[in-house]
């Protein structure tokens, strides 16, 4: 009688032990589906743009308390955690065979909840976007399509979907011209190439990776399409560009620390071409990811002048 066990042998209040299990699991689950720690990046290279990059005078921390660029920065994270939602929606069958760990998780949220989930950020976003300015709906209104057209349609077309994957990643970016309104040509041509080809290299080595799950499901990738060759010699000469980019922006950087990383990316990417051209694409794939990560990091050394 004072055991405090149920007439069914369990203990009073296990059914809400699961249900909370239950429910951490599935916020663990969603937070993977929409790559949290990727829009944590892309917020903070936003911040760091706002600050360092587009301003008359760096740094210019205004921003940081701003709400308007807070709104810009929160409908760019719902609209770009829709896109990999939609993107899992037509892929997933394809990534529990390239990445089964992953889409073990990604795959605890049902197929309905994360439709809904899907439709809920993307209009939450164009309603917040009102907030900063009509120009801004029209941009992330068109971007939320362009994200699903892409994985829709885009994806199935080879090398053009490693095109608009890279372009789907830079156009963020372009959000910060809706706070800020000042565009330097010279600044944004030589950065902006440099972090297209980047991103274009990434996309290339990553369908080298995936070419398992993207033959079994018929996707038509440029490794599968053309062969492998020819789909390394074309990560080759994006790397390639990359490099050659870098080494441009490096001369318009030169004077302050932030162009040393320039000279390391430059070193970064010719390793790249060394590890693609033996096949050891994974290795070239993460290089060139942490390269990424350490080039946000070092944007704040844009104002320490050598």
């Amino acid at each position: 009688m004072g055991s405090g066990v149920t007439p069914a042998g369990r203990k009073p209040g296990n059914g809400k032990n699961r249900i909370s299990s239950s429910l951490v699991i599935k916020v663990i689950g969603l937070l993977s589906l929409t790559r949290v720690y990727d829009i944590a990046l892309l917020a903070t290279a936003q911040y760091f743009s706002c600050i360092f990059f587009f301003t008359e005078k760096a740094p210019d921390f205004s921003c940081v308390t701003d709400p308007h660029f807070f709104a810009l920065v929160v409908c760019t994270w719902m609209t770009v955690a829709g896109g990999y939602i939609i993107n899992y929606f037509y892929d997933k069958n394809k990534d529990f065979v390239n990445h089964p760990h992953k889409s073990s998780i990604d795959g605890i949220v049902s197929q309905a909840m994360t439709l809904r989930i899907y439709l809920a950020l993307n209009f939450t976003a164009v309603a917040l976007s009102l907030y900063v300015s009509l120009r801004s709906v029209v941009f992330f209104s068109g971007y939320a399509f362009f994200l699903w057209f892409y994985s829709h349609k885009l994806k199935k077309i080879p090398f053009v979907s490693n095109v608009a994957q890279a372009v789907c990643a830079v156009i963020p970016l372009f959000a910060v011209f809706f706070y800020r309104k000042i565009i330097d040509v010279e600044v944004l041509l030589p950065h902006g190439f440099f972090i297209f080809f980047t991103l274009l290299s990434l996309s290339l080595l990553n369908d080298m990776n995936n070419q398992k799950g993207d033959a079994v499901f018929g996707y038509r990738t440029l490794p599968l399409v053309l062969g492998a060759g020819k789909a390394k010699a074309a990560a080759i000469f994006s790397i390639m560009a990359a490099t050659i980019c870098s080494a441009i922006v490096y001369s318009f950087e030169n004077g302050n620390a932030f162009a040393y990383y320039f000279v390391f990316a430059g070193i970064v990417f010719l390793s790249c071409i060394t590890a693609v051209t033996i096949r050891k694409y994974y290795i070239a794939y993460t290089m060139i990811k942490a390269l990424i990560l350490v080039g946000l990091l070092w944007i704040p050394l844009r104002v320490w002048a050598l």
